[in-house]
């Protein structure tokens, strides 16, 4: 079963990696749901992977 933003990795509760960046780009930038969802569906938001090494854990 996929998520609503597409087929990624799902979580325990059933959400999706892409929903949840979705959730969290909206609540960093004080915007609606509705309207990150939007963006991306028509493709003027799009969340890539970091590079290799990243990471945040200083090495």
């Amino acid at each position: 079963m996929t998520g609503s933003f597409g087929s990624g990795p799902r979580w325990g509760d059933g959400s999706s990696a892409e929903a949840a960046f979705a959730r969290l780009h909206a609540y960093a930038h004080d915007r609606r749901l509705g309207d990150v969802a939007r963006d991306v569906v028509e493709r003027r938001l799009r969340f890539r992977p970091d590079p290799p090494g990243g990471d945040d854990d200083g090495q």
